[in-house]
């Protein structure tokens, strides 16, 4: 079956070439589909130009004033670091001070304790060498009266170190020596 027109029939099955030329057009209606063509041209480009650039230097100062504001926010958040920075560091001082202070406040209380432990110390072995000063005077008496005394040397070593737990043999007897002379 063929849709082709009968004088065409024989052609069936082939592919049908056929070539078409276009209609002329009117030279009065060339001239105004052109002058259309063109006003239409012009219309958009001053669309393009009014709005388009309107819209583009909008656009462009919203960008601007957008960086502008970022810019103006980080510079903020700058400052603010910089003086929370700054407080940290005088807090950091200030606790450093204290530290030196307090420092300062131990070490004089460590100086005042060695200086009351060595009075305590002065005074513990004046007690004791005064004690062996009356403990000699009272033999010395005794003897003096025709009595006699033994001192057993170790044993008085011991009275004394006991007597004075801090305080070595050596240093008493030392004391002992000095307040003699």
């Amino acid at each position: 079956m063929s849709f082709l027109p009968n004088s065409e029939a024989e052609e069936e099955g082939r592919i049908v070439e056929r070539h078409v030329l276009p209609a002329p057009v009117p030279q009065h209606l060339e001239a105004q589909q052109e002058k259309a063509t063109r006003a239409w041209h012009i219309q958009l480009w001053q669309w393009l130009r009014g709005y388009t650039g309107e819209d583009i230097n909008r656009l462009k100062e919203a960008g601007v004033r957008r960086v502008e504001a970022d810019a103006d926010a980080k510079a903020a958040e700058a400052r603010q670091k910089i003086s929370e920075a700054e407080r940290n560091f005088a807090e950091r001082e200030r606790i450093k001070q204290e530290a030196l202070l307090k420092q300062a406040e131990a070490a004089k209380a460590i100086a005042e304790a060695n200086k009351t432990n060595a009075e305590a110390m002065k005074i513990r072995m004046e007690a004791i060498v005064n004690a062996v000063e009356q403990l000699s005077a009272a033999a010395s008496r005794i003897r003096q009266n025709g009595g006699d005394v033994f001192l057993d040397k170790d044993q008085l070593k011991r009275l004394i170190s006991d007597a004075s737990k801090d305080a070595s043999l050596s240093q008493l007897l030392e004391l002992g020596k000095n307040d003699k002379e």
